[in-house]
């Protein structure tokens, strides 16, 4: 039988738990989470996703150990009792037992309804987290502006990415489109995000910015020293591949 523990070594332990609990239920500040908006109010912001980090790259917390596979990190999670927990499924592509019993679910039920009842308890969310630059312009909320945030998106934003990053149709001058790396440093494209209230739920529509006078006019004024520094901006970049990785 195990050494029963004492009242202050009992209360030390719990109170430690306790602690803990309590910082991952916090709001991360250096999360970019869209407000929650009125009804028949919308809000729009301007960003530039940033590249991913490699090994050696300087951000916080300090120097990058391994390579990003990609510019995002996929992760996902359930919620039980307002809890929130990391689904092996969409964090980590390994099985979840949840997710499981709801696609077994779903198999043979196929009132609508229902379907949706299914999903919401028993599957996880897949969320896309990427690091974003917020231009330093008044069309942006000026809690935002020339910050580096990291964007935990909805499939809904992430589909846009998806569509751009394999597209090779640039278009043309009446009509250009953007395709392929969208996140390079210097030549990437700027994104609008619009939020809308939508019966309680928020809902995300991404349009893309396409201004070649403003690409090249960010390329000049950071050769010239007068916007930020591609270092900066990487120094306060977050390492979301190691802030969530497999746990």
């Amino acid at each position: 039988m195990a050494k029963m523990m004492s009242r202050e070594e009992m209360l030390a332990k719990v109170r430690k738990k306790m602690a803990e609990r309590s910082s991952r239920s916090r709001r991360d500040p250096s999360e970019f989470r869209p407000p929650q908006i009125q009804s028949k109010k919308t809000a729009e912001f301007y960003f530039r996703i940033l590249p991913e980090l490699n090994k050696g790259d300087k951000c916080i917390g300090g120097e990058c150990k391994a390579d990003a596979d990609l510019w995002y990190y996929e992760n996902g999670s359930h919620w039980y009792n307002k809890q929130r927990t990391e689904c092996p499924r969409c964090h980590d592509q390994d099985p979840c037992g949840l997710c499981q019993f709801g696609f077994d679910l779903l198999e043979d039920e196929g009132d609508r309804e229902v379907r949706s009842r299914i999903s919401k308890n028993y599957l996880a969310t897949a969320k896309y987290a990427v690091n974003v630059y917020f231009l330093n312009t008044t069309k942006n909320p000026e809690e935002y502006r020339g910050k580096v945030l990291w964007f935990n998106a909805p499939r809904t934003v992430w589909n846009i990415w998806d569509e751009v990053i394999n597209s090779d149709d640039p278009g043309d001058e009446e009509d250009p489109k953007a395709c392929g790396i969208f996140y390079h440093p210097l030549e990437g494209y700027t994104f609008k995000l619009i939020v809308k209230e939508i019966i309680m739920n928020r809902l995300y529509s991404l349009q893309i910015v396409l201004d070649l006078f403003v690409r090249i006019r960010m390329v000049v004024l950071m050769k010239a020293g007068l916007s930020p520094s591609l270092n900066n901006v990487m120094f306060s970049m977050r390492n979301l591949m190691n802030d969530l990785q497999k746990r």
